[in-house]
């Protein structure tokens, strides 16, 4: 007695075969889509991190030039510094100073 639910000889074999080859297809292809997708993270992670060493470098001078800034501003505050300039200027020294006086009478007009 043939059972109708069994296939032929054949016909299974082919299904196994094109199992394989799917299986065999669908393997390869998810392997090829993860090494580019990991590709692609790398290449992302390198320019990651030499943008981040630029910026670290233009942190570092910009913090250096900032000091440099510091030290010559509080070199141009001193005291020394500001009287040189004046005597530079022309400024002199007062050694009398005479008051204008008002009168009464012309103070309250």
């Amino acid at each position: 007695m043939i059972n109708a639910l069994t296939l032929p000889r054949t016909a299974s074999y082919s299904l196994k075969r094109l199992n394989k080859r799917y299986l065999f297809f669908s393997a390869f292809s998810f392997f090829v889509v993860i090494f580019i997708f990991s590709i692609f993270q790398i290449t992302t992670y390198i320019s990651s991190q030499y943008s981040l060493k630029n910026y670290q470098e233009q942190i570092q001078k910009l913090a250096q030039e900032n000091r440099n800034l510091e030290v010559a501003s509080l070199r141009n505050i001193s005291l020394e510094n500001i009287e040189e300039k004046i005597r530079e200027i022309g400024f002199e020294k007062v050694d009398k100073i005479h008051y204008i006086q008002v009168l009464e009478a012309t103070a309250k007009r």
